[in-house]
């Protein structure tokens, strides 16, 4: 905000002028009242670090604010000097030290400072005080304006500026707001109608709240609470993990007692449901601002701190019998290990609801039995983890949850609690004795292709096919010019722009399955199909990605069609309105004539007889029917189901979108790389026509030489040098298939380190 603002510093709009006039212009009687307020605020300022900091011997806010006013004052200063006068540091420095009526205006320094000091003393002092500071600091917005100080742009970089000083002071020295004193919990609890005493701290800490304890009338308490700046950084940890990770936490909430509100409705809901829950006493928001739940939690030990000899099959049973009505009722844990199992006098109890879900996906229960028989089988063994999680969630249940046995789906914490491979060895085992348990069958993963010299060789030969491109130019002089001069400043931005559509296919990929797959890892595995398929074209990608699908839950037949069918059916849908939409922007008349063609309509009629062929299989033998037809079921029921989400639909739409715009760009770039130009719907119709032909070329290689060749036809028909047509479809199939194809070695590596693959 502060360097928008300094770029637009001294540029008046008519709106700012209007609104700096209403005020400048009022009656001159009022002056003396404005002058008066505007000495107010250093007053305050003053005051409170003399007054409430030194006279009350509180040494740290007396720093704080000290520290966060000066550096206001100074920052202020020098960025009026650089914004206002453009002058050099040397006389920047002259500016800070000069105490003249010639202060740059930009930013207002006397409103920064006193915003810097408020906002930096908010966590300190009482409500009424912080608010008297925001009526100060708000009457001094209106006093600069009257006595001609400051623009509208001027008084908000001083706030801006203000605030972030005193954030940054609170980052540094930390500040009270994230955990509330056991004096203001107790507070807290009184306001609330709880009656407690003895409010310790908890002995362990986790993050995003501060837990303590107490002793009530019926017995020990438990306290949540969520301060000021824990729920901030609670919100802004929410909502980067909900877009980059599957495992993101709660359900975002704009506000605290929304939060602990909505922890309590769940627990009462699980306990209507006859599962021992801790005893919700209370929920809200009192005190310095702090949302607290109280609840009664009895007496007992975490499953995860006996010994494996002492839990008996009766208390796996009960554990499991809890985790059933659970599910039963709907409602999603989040976070079901054993350290959320607490053993007391009357049974299991469940506890830690704060990531819990009161309405929930079948896919986000199955979690909740994967989470759970990992953690109790690391405890007491594979085979009476699974004998228990049938006994207590049924065969019908552990069988519908055998796809999502991956360590993918497990919770960060529970993930890395393990060895990877040991972590891989026991999934693997855990999902052999639920399918003997469940008499069903073990989920296959799709095989996972290893380079050969052939493969290797393919690769080679796509890339020499490219030099076939060299026979079209006629002066390899000219052609060498071309390259020499070259603005690879471009180059790297069709590079930077070709690894982006990575993210683009990552988001429609996001819409092809009902569950949530965390997007960086998502990104990562669209980065290391570049590599398999340049590796094994053809099946090399499309195997990679089943297999990723199948490690995050997926079932294969839904992989299949998640990641064949209907990616491709939404992908061709979208290219041929855009081909349309481009067809009719682009000034320059395309022909798509010249490009090589022959074997397109033999590869069509290959595929109408091999579809036959299979359909007639496939109703004739009742063997091969048997077998087909379920997985065929379970494909058109995904596929049913992403039709009938218009998120999911959105995404697979928006992501296929940019890429195919993102792959226009990255041409455009490449040509002007090379000093041409040509129209972006031009490229957009060539890109998608060309590319489309290209893809139906059923030789190895020679999809990237019929593209490469026929792309450089058309662009030189649209006006287009061949020097530089060459040169640019030469840095386009470098930066698109190349290059990625090396990073996406290393993302192989990593998603196979990480057991994504």
């Amino acid at each position: 905000m502060l360097v928008v603002a300094s770029l637009h510093a001294g540029a008046v709009t008519r709106t700012e002028r209007s609104i700096f006039q209403t005020f400048n212009t009022l009656p001159s009687g009022a002056k003396s009242l404005f002058r008066l307020l505007y000495g107010l605020g250093a007053l305050w300022a003053v005051g409170l670090v003399v007054l409430a900091a030194l006279a009350g011997r509180r040494w740290r806010l007396a720093r704080d604010m000290a520290v966060a006013g000066v550096l206001a004052w100074v920052v202020a200063r020098l960025m009026g000097a650089l914004v206002a006068d453009s002058a050099s540091l040397a006389s920047s420095y002259h500016a800070v030290v000069r105490l003249g009526h010639d202060t740059p205006r930009f930013p207002v320094p006397r409103l920064a400072l006193v915003t810097s000091v408020v906002c930096v003393a908010s966590p300190y002092v009482a409500r009424p005080t912080r608010r008297i500071g925001t009526l100060l600091v708000v009457a001094l917005v209106f006093a600069a304006m009257y006595l001609g100080t400051g623009y509208p742009n001027d008084v908000l970089a001083a706030i801006v500026l203000g605030w972030g000083v005193a954030a940054a002071v609170h980052l540094v020295f930390r500040s009270p707001g994230g955990r509330p004193t056991t004096e203001q919990v107790a507070a807290a609890l009184e306001e609330l109608g709880v009656a407690a005493v003895d409010v310790r701290l908890a002995p362990v800490q986790p993050r995003g709240a501060t837990l303590m304890n107490a002793s009530g009338d019926g017995g020990p308490l438990s306290l949540r609470i969520l301060g000021r700046d824990e729920a901030d950084a609670q919100l802004l940890v929410k909502l980067w993990r909900f877009v980059v990770y599957k495992d993101s936490g709660p359900d975002v909430f704009l506000g605290r007692r929304h939060a602990v509100e909505h922890e309590a409705y769940t627990m009462l809901l699980a306990e209507r449901a006859g599962v021992r829950v801790p005893g919700v006493v209370a929920a809200g928001t009192a005190g310095p601002g702090a949302a607290v739940l109280v609840v009664r939690t009895p007496v007992g030990r975490r499953l995860c701190e006996l010994e494996p000899a002492s839990v008996t099959d009766a208390t796996l049973h009960a554990v499991w019998s809890q985790a059933g009505a659970l599910a039963h009722a709907g409602i999603a844990h989040g976070r079901l290990s054993t350290a959320a199992v607490l053993l007391a006098d009357g049974g299991p109890v469940l506890t830690d609801f704060h990531v819990a879900r009161a309405t929930s996906t079948s896919e986000q229960r199955g979690t909740d039995l994967v989470e759970l028989l990992v953690s109790t089988a690391s405890l007491v063994g594979e085979e009476r983890a699974v004998e228990a999680a049938v006994h207590g969630m049924g065969k019908q249940c552990v069988s519908a949850a055998l796809p999502m046995m991956q360590p993918a789906v497990l919770t960060r914490a529970t993930r890395h609690s393990f060895k990877r491979r040991e972590l891989s060895r026991r999934m693997k085992r855990l999902r052999e004795l639920s399918a003997a348990a469940t008499g069903a069958h073990v989920p296959t993963l799709e095989e996972v292709h290893r380079v050969s010299g052939a493969n290797l060789a393919m690769a080679i030969g796509t890339l020499v096919a490219l030099v076939a491109l060299m026979s079209q130019v006629g002066s390899p002089q000219k052609m060498w010019d071309t390259i020499r001069n070259a603005n690879w400043w471009l180059a790297l931005l069709a590079l930077a722009l070709s690894l982006a559509t990575n993210f683009a296919y990552a988001i429609a990929l996001l819409g092809t399955v009902p569950i949530r797959l965390p997007l960086l890892a998502t990104t990562e595995t669209e980065l290391a199909m570049s590599f398999s398929n340049l590796a094994i074209p053809g099946i090399g990608g499309v195997a990679l990605q089943i297999r990723y699908l199948q490690k995050q839950g997926v079932p294969l037949a839904s992989a299949v069609a998640a990641g064949g069918f209907l990616s491709g059916f939404v992908n061709t849908i979208e290219q041929l309105v855009l081909f349309v939409i481009a067809l009719v922007l682009s000034p320059a008349s395309v022909q798509l004539g010249d490009i090589p063609t022959s074997s397109v309509v033999d590869v069509v009629l290959v595929v109408v007889l091999l579809a036959g062929v299979a359909a007639g299989l496939l109703f004739g033998i009742p063997r091969i029917r048997r077998r087909v037809l379920p997985p065929v079921g379970e494909a058109l029921h995904t596929l049913g189901s992403a039709m009938r989400s218009p998120r999911r639909l959105g995404l697979l739409f928006v992501g296929n979108v940019l890429a195919t715009l993102l792959y226009a760009f990255v041409l455009i770039a490449c040509i002007a790389a090379f000093g041409g130009h040509v129209s972006f719907w031009t490229v957009l119709v060539l890109n998608i026509g060309i590319g489309t032909i290209a893809a139906m070329v059923p030789v190895p290689g020679g999809n990237t030489a019929v593209g490469a060749i026929g792309m450089t036809g058309a662009l030189t028909t649209v006006g287009v040098g061949t020097e530089i047509a060459v040169a640019a479809v030469l840095l386009d199939q470098i930066v698109v298939t190349y290059i990625p194809a090396v990073m996406g070695w290393f993302a192989t590596r990593h998603l196979m380190e990480q057991d994504y693959i």
